[in-house]
């Protein structure tokens, strides 16, 4: 078994390299997992080679046992954009390192950089220790690997509330890391009640190598797409809400060239109204990469893609609404591409501050009022936000 942890250990390492010269979006998780895995195999090969570092020096590498919750938590919030982690989520780390400087006496008062005989790990204060930090880890990943699941059922209901039918591929990707994680702690924990002395093979060694396996085929896959595509190798679920900083005059004028005529194709085209339109999609309709579309609604619009789609299409309905009064708020927000009454309702209030229906009538006691074309600028919407407030 040594010799398939020394051969994953060397693939992680490789990756780990390759990555400082691919550009994707997900490469600092996938880096930050791939060193964890080489870290964890380290330890696991040092113990194969009966290499017996002393107890205080093993519990304080026992710090990466919590690595995995905050990484995993990470690659999550970095693919639905939301910045979930922050420094203190890895405060747990310190916990071993703690434990080794306060209890050295209990570990044996063995030198810290000293190697030291089998014995000195069958202590029974080393073993309660050890047992302690091994369980908190345990907790620790399954409060995180709970964060990570709620995040992903949250996205879930924000994207099938943006009109989309399909999840993304990179959604049910999450799935299958979370499922592959909470596989590998579960039979770790499992092998530790069948194995307590330990074995050549255990069902924790099966556990831990598929998890190394999924996140080695993951990277290798990212690596190829990153390459294959420019640089675009992920499948964006929802893009940034805090926007770009503003780029140099020259790209900004670029950018507002690309952005006159991709509102002319989206107009014309009523591209908005497409049924699972995603950030990609729009992309390759528009003949532009999804990070430039992304680059061009920040600077040019300072709006992510979801606000764009969707102010286009409550103006699109609004429109309906007074061009065709006698068609039902329910036909128009379905023929503007919402699928939900309650998601019109809310984004319909948020942007004119009334009901659709009081919109409306509103609309037909004003002589002169004029509805707005659909257009990705937001002056045509304020505009008609004050004629019908007041």
């Amino acid at each position: 078994m040594s010799v398939v942890y020394g051969v994953s250990l060397a693939a992680c390492l490789a990756l780990a390299t390759l990555f400082i010269a691919v550009q994707c979006r997900s490469r600092k998780w996938l880096v930050a997992f791939m060193l964890f895995l080489s870290a964890y195999m380290s330890l696991i090969l040092l113990d194969s080679f009966d290499i017996r570092i002393s107890p205080q020096a093993y519990l304080i590498s026992l710090a990466i046992l919590f690595l995995p919750g905050p990484l995993i938590l990470g690659y999550v919030s970095h693919i639905s954009t939301r910045k979930e982690v922050q420094l203190k989520d890895f405060t747990f780390c310190f916990l071993p390192v703690v434990t080794a400087l306060l209890c050295g006496d209990l570990l044996g008062g063995y030198p810290m950089f000293s190697l030291v005989p089998r014995d000195a790990y069958k202590m029974d204060s080393y073993i309660m220790i050890f047992n302690m930090i091994s369980a908190m880890a345990g907790i620790h990943l399954l409060m995180y690997l709970a964060r990570a699941s709620h995040l992903i059922l949250k996205m879930k209901k924000d994207w099938n509330s943006y009109q989309s039918k399909t999840l993304p591929d990179s959604w049910y990707d999450m799935i299958k890391v979370l499922l592959v994680i909470f596989v590998a702690n579960a039979t770790q924990v499992l092998s530790a009640f069948l194995f307590p002395t330990g074995n050549k093979v255990s069902v924790g060694d099966i556990g831990f190598m598929i998890l190394v396996t999924h996140f080695v085929y993951l990277s290798v896959r990212t690596t190829f797409r990153a390459i294959r595509v420019d640089n675009d190798a992920d499948d964006i679920i929802y893009e940034q809400t805090s926007y770009f900083s503003k780029v140099l005059d020259e790209e900004q004028l670029a950018y507002n060239a690309d952005a006159q005529r991709i509102e002319k194709e989206v107009l014309e085209g009523q591209l908005f109204l497409r049924e699972d339109l995603s950030l990609s999609s729009l992309a390759q309709a528009v003949s532009v990469s999804p990070h430039r579309l992304s680059a061009i609604l920040n600077n040019c619009y300072e709006k992510n893609f979801y606000e764009y789609v969707n102010d286009l299409r409550v103006a699109y309905a609004a429109n309906r609404m007074i061009q065709e009064p006698n068609k039902s708020v329910t036909e128009i927000f379905y023929s503007a591409g919402f699928s939900s009454k309650t998601t019109f309702y809310g984004y319909f209030k948020k942007t004119y501050q009334v009901t659709p229906s009081e919109f409306r009538k509103r609309a037909q006691q004003t002589p002169d009022f004029q509805p707005a074309e659909p257009s990705v600028a937001t002056a045509d919407v304020v505009d008609i936000n004050k004629q019908v407030v007041r």
